[in-house]
């Protein structure tokens, strides 16, 4: 079950839902249950896999529409329809129907918006066992990116904690919890979630380019890409860009979001800044030829890059903050490096030193290509089925 699904992606999430639902219907029977999107969606065939089906609960709107929409009036909406999505009785009826139809061995949970707080009971209901992936911080804070007032938060107030309490007791039924990352883990656990639940980490996989070459010849471009909001740090990495002299540096931004007009007017006319806005694969291509290095400037704690992993497989390194997951996935000076969030000065620094040093560049090239391969789809797949085989394992014996 996942609140989105392809083609509706709304992030690095959906896109890895659907790449792991491809890959596990080589294998098995998968249902994909999920929201429905701004169109109609294709009718599934009966021999399809992965097979999709589509809910729609009674709200005020879509939940893909209500995460495009950034407006302060559609802030007052989006509290609403969070209070309408929480306790949606439609939500309850139409899931509970599809699942007597289709009879699940198990339930893998990836995301609880759109969905409702009964998300969580259907497995106890139907005893089967069911698994969630934290993809966010959604079961922590209705700020599912833990990031308020322009900077992560640091302390919880008393809603907060209101609101931890009730999700707490909601996923404590859930058999497995799988992270990404032993950061989003740790962070779950401190505050008290999964308590007797199972917990792995398994960071996502990813279709590996076999045939990547590392990079030699450093062409003083660098390269952001991602959806253009303030979490993500786009503005630091203008910021930082133009500090440097150089005229004849490059920085590429790529992605478009509801903060790309703020961090043009950052930039400021300077032609050395090019937006791209969204950009077709092969148009991407030729950009990533162009590039040297990846900037990762996020201001939130980042759950798993997988754009890092993704350009790092393509002989990228990375310059990203020390916030988050990234540290587990850029080791300073071997595959890139780290600065502290929002520190302007020293990601300059760092970019400064790097715009023609090929000897640097081709070390950290190489070592990226090589940190990718450890997150082979493959591999990931196989550790997926290896959870799904061994909780029905444990079902099958308690019940014997």
């Amino acid at each position: 079950m996942t609140p989105l699904f392809h083609p509706w992606n709304a992030g690095g999430a959906e896109n890895y839902v659907n790449t792991l639902a491809q890959a596990l219907a080589k294998h098995h029977e998968v249902i994909v249950v999920t929201t429905k999107g701004p169109k109609a969606r294709e009718q599934n065939k009966s021999n399809t896999n992965p097979r999709v089906i589509e809910i729609n609960p009674i709200n005020i709107d879509s939940l893909y529409s209500v995460i495009q929409k950034r407006s302060f009036i559609w802030t007052i909406k989006k509290s609403l329809w969070f209070i309408l999505s929480m306790w949606n009785i439609s939500t309850y009826v139409q899931i509970k129907r599809i699942l007597d139809v289709e009879k699940p061995d198990l339930i893998h949970t990836n995301g609880l918006k759109g969905f409702s707080a009964f998300l969580f009971s259907f497995g106890k209901q139907l005893q089967v066992p069911q698994i969630h992936t934290v993809h966010d911080y959604e079961l922590i804070s209705p700020w599912v990116t833990l990031f308020r007032r322009g900077k992560p938060i640091s302390r919880f107030n008393i809603l907060d904690r209101i609101y931890m309490g009730f999700m707490r007791k909601i996923s404590g039924n859930l058999d497995v919890v799988i992270s990404p990352s032993q950061f989003v883990m740790d962070l779950h656990t401190k505050l008290g979630f999964f308590k007797n639940s199972k917990h792995i980490v398994v960071p996502h996989g990813m279709t590996l380019d076999c045939n990547a070459i590392p990079k030699q010849n450093a062409t003083g471009e660098f390269l952001f890409v991602g959806r253009i909001i303030k979490e993500k740090g786009p503005q630091i990495a203008v910021k930082a860009f133009k500090k440097i002299k150089n005229k004849n540096v490059r920085l590429h931004i790529v992605g478009k979001g509801p903060y790309l007009e703020s961090v043009k007017q950052i930039a400021d006319g300077d032609q050395r800044i090019i937006f791209h806005g969204f950009v077709q694969n092969a148009d991407l291509k030729q950009i990533f030829k162009r590039c040297s290095y990846l900037i990762f400037p996020s201001l939130w704690y980042e759950t798993f890059g997988l754009v890092i992993n993704e350009l790092m497989n393509k002989g990228f390194p990375v310059i990203a903050s020390n916030i988050g997951d990234i540290p587990e996935l850029v080791i300073d000076g071997h595959n890139g490096f780290l600065f502290e969030p929002g520190d302007v000065d020293s990601l300059h620094h760092i970019m400064e030193d790097l715009i023609n040093d090929n000897e640097t560049l081709y070390k950290l090239s190489m070592n990226a290509i090589e940190s990718s391969k450890k997150y082979a789809l493959e591999e990931h797949t196989k550790s997926i089925l290896e959870i799904y085989s061994s909780i029905l394992s444990a079902q099958k014996n308690s019940l014997q």
